[in-house]
């Protein structure tokens, strides 16, 4: 179940790779503050990240190499900054997920 609070390291991380992140509450709250109402919302399974994401992209790491034999030392840094947001994510898969939010603008 994902809470309203994070271990340090993980939101450390998301702050500095991506600050927009924020807890399920803080973008609801983002939301009604623009005048929509909340519908519904719903995390992204864990497949999702998994299964839908991070494995195809792993799947392509040595094509990429291939593709960019010039730009190696680049190639490798964005397979391992990857490679620390999946460590990350499944260490912490209780606390983080992107969240599909469905809401309606308030006349």
């Amino acid at each position: 179940m994902l809470t309203e609070e994070r271990p340090t390291e993980i939101t450390e991380h998301w702050n500095r790779e991506y600050p927009e992140v924020a807890t399920a509450g803080e973008k609801i709250r983002l939301l009604e503050q623009h005048g929509y109402k909340l519908l519904g919302y719903f995390p992204l399974s864990e497949a999702s990240w998994n299964e839908e994401y991070y494995k195809p992209l792993q799947a392509r790491y040595e094509s990429l190499k291939a593709e960019y034999p010039d730009r190696l030392a680049a190639v490798q840094g964005f397979i391992d900054e990857n490679e620390r947001e999946i460590e990350l994510y499944n260490k912490y898969k209780d606390f983080v997920s992107y969240g599909v939010y469905i809401a309606k603008k308030v006349d």
